[in-house]
């Protein structure tokens, strides 16, 4: 799914957030002995970013998961323009916010939280390449808060426990 912006960020305990960092959003596969990265928009990033396919590679078989590809500086901060020559990155990772398929079980039809949890149990296994996107589940006046005082691009509302996603054309979103 892609980001739309809001004017005001709901608030309250039921909802959760995630940075929103600066990258390129990518699809990683691990398929047999065959690993595959590529953006939302179908471009193959396999060769450009080739430690990130190598730990793709450690996936499950038949896994796919959803993430950003992002440059890190010397203090760990995520910057893009780093990310498009490589320069003085320190890092090339990629932080896995969704699961969208596990060993060959289609996983978009189960909840987030699932989705999300099984993911969390994985990356660990896995390089330090590929890194769990956290969420956070705080006051967003603090969070908006670190997030400006970190020079950060944003925030990612992820749907309350309590929502189901969309129904679209008889499928879920």
């Amino acid at each position: 799914m892609l980001c739309e912006s809001a004017e005001r960020p709901p608030e309250g305990r039921e909802w959760r957030y995630e940075l929103k960092l600066d990258g390129f959003r990518a699809i990683g596969r691990k398929s047999g002995r065959s690993a595959q990265l590529w953006s939302r928009n179908q471009k193959d990033f396999t060769r450009r970013f080739r430690h990130v396919t190598k730990a793709i590679a450690d996936l499950p078989n038949d896994t796919i998961i959803d993430g950003e590809i992002v440059a890190l500086d010397k203090n760990g901060k995520p910057l893009f323009n780093l990310l498009q020559g490589f320069g003085d990155a320190q890092a090339i990772v990629f932080y896995a916010f969704d699961m969208l398929m596990l060993q060959g079980k289609d996983a978009r039809l189960w909840p987030l939280e699932d989705r999300r949890e099984q993911l969390r149990e994985i990356v660990p296994t896995l390089p330090d390449t590929i890194r769990y996107s956290e969420t956070f589940n705080v006051a967003l006046p603090d969070l908006m808060r670190a997030v400006r005082k970190n020079q950060l691009e944003g925030i990612v509302i992820l749907l309350p426990l309590e929502v189901e996603p969309p129904i679209v054309q008889g499928r879920e979103a």
